[in-house]
């Protein structure tokens, strides 16, 4: 292994053999090795733009903007005389720097007065003539940025963010955001600022009263993702646009929440299937049920599945056993229906909410069954009178060929399904 070692001191490097501890060994005390590396400082001198910052923090038009430049020699012999130059916007000033001994610094400043608002833009260059032999040459340079804005009240959500490191999909997340007046005009008027899930169609609103330059005001908002994955939360301070703002581009602010689902089982119903697409009237069929988990968490513990069909009062009941990742449980119920029409038969897992799940509001599914002749109700269909339901489109397909049409309700006239 090959390293550079960038700063004088001493270095210790360990070697170790089996570091997972895979092998059964006679002496496991004797896998580590240990050197020490003493790194002397090279007799060079290194020229780093240490600091480069502005004041006032944010300015506004009119206001006397100090730039300050900062030189420092990070190395270990004398800088000998150099140049500064520094770059405000399109205005280069060059800048004699004396020389620097070891750990010696070099300010300068430059004050600008600003007419226009928008985004400016400075950048230091040490040893710009490049007359210093220095350590490192990639180290000269350091821009700084900030913007001027015109006088007046402005709001912001200057901070954003939430409180759990990995909520999961039954979490209850708390976003919290700071809204400051960032203006130099205090805010006499109260507003309305939002906070909004991208899985929310509606956003959480808070009253944000008068504030002076610098006061702030704290919005907190709970919010349940539901499903696994990365979302942005927005918080929109003067989301009404009822003041009138020195600056209007900067209302939001946004932050990402990455949701997981929890290590839990989920029990989902994965098939209800008549035995026939379209049983007679007074005539025997079965209805097969299928459970599976299709979570992350063997279910340990059984629980009860529920089949309600057609418009009985109690649906019957059966026993579902433990059930590990991946795997079904599947039972079969007898019915028979004594009028020509559709029923829906209703199926629910975990009926009696034994197992803690992923999710508890995909346990339950549905399906319907035409009982008796679909012949009145494929004519109507046909005719553009009715729309069938997926039950009846099944029973509707009298010979099986995957389309509904006339060659249905002749093949129900043939056969005397009418």
């Amino acid at each position: 292994r090959q390293v550079v070692l960038s700063e004088a001191g001493s270095y210790l490097v360990t070697a170790t053999a089996d570091v997972l501890q895979e092998l059964m060994e006679w002496d496991e005390i004797n896998n580590i090795a240990t050197d020490m590396i003493n790194v002397e400082a090279p007799p060079i001198a290194d020229l780093v733009v240490d600091t480069l910052t502005h004041t006032p923090e944010k300015p506004f038009l009119g206001d006397l903007v100090s730039i300050k430049a900062v030189v420092k020699n990070m190395g270990w012999l004398e800088a000998t005389s150099s140049t500064l130059s520094l770059l405000v916007d399109s205005d280069l000033i060059d800048y004699p720097v004396p020389p620097l001994a070891p750990g010696a610094v070099f300010e300068i400043q430059q004050d600008e007065i600003y007419t226009t608002p928008g985004v400016y833009m400075a950048m230091a260059i040490a040893d710009a003539d490049d007359v210093v032999v220095e350590f490192s040459e990639d180290n000269n340079v350091k821009e700084d940025s900030f913007f001027v804005k015109k006088p007046g009240p402005d709001l912001e959500v200057t901070s954003i963010a939430h409180d759990l490191m990995n909520p999961t999909v039954h979490d209850m997340v708390t976003i919290t955001a700071i809204v400051e007046n960032t203006g130099n005009v205090a805010i006499t008027s109260p507003t309305v600022a939002t906070i909004q899930g991208e899985n929310e169609l509606n956003p959480h609103e808070f009253a944000i009263p008068a504030l002076a330059p610098g006061e702030t005001a704290q919005i907190e908002a709970l919010i349940n993702f539901h499903d696994p994955g990365t979302f942005v939360v927005t918080a929109t301070a003067d989301a009404g646009n009822l003041i009138e703002e020195s600056y209007e581009d900067n209302n939001t602010a946004e932050e990402t929440v990455t949701v997981i689902l929890p290590i839990l089982p989920d029990l989902v119903i994965t098939g209800v299937t008549p035995s026939e697409d379209n049983p007679d009237t007074s005539e025997t069929f079965t209805i097969t049920v299928e459970v599976k988990n299709i979570g992350l968490l063997d279910a340990g513990s059984t629980s009860t599945l529920s089949i309600l069909a057609g418009d009985e009062l109690t649906p019957a009941y059966y026993e579902i056993p433990s059930l590990d990742i991946g795997t079904t449980f599947t039972v079969q119920r007898t019915l028979i229906f004594m009028e020509n029409i559709s029923y829906l038969i209703t199926a629910t897992a975990d009926v009696d909410d034994l197992i803690f799940e992923i999710y508890e509001d995909n346990n339950t599914t549905t399906s319907d069954v035409f009982i008796g002749s679909i012949f009145a109700r494929l004519k109507d269909y046909l005719l553009g009178r009715v729309e069938l339901t997926t039950g009846e489109k099944k029973a509707a397909d009298a010979n099986k060929d995957g389309k509904i049409d006339m060659a249905d309700l002749v093949y129900l006239m043939i056969t005397g399904r009418v």
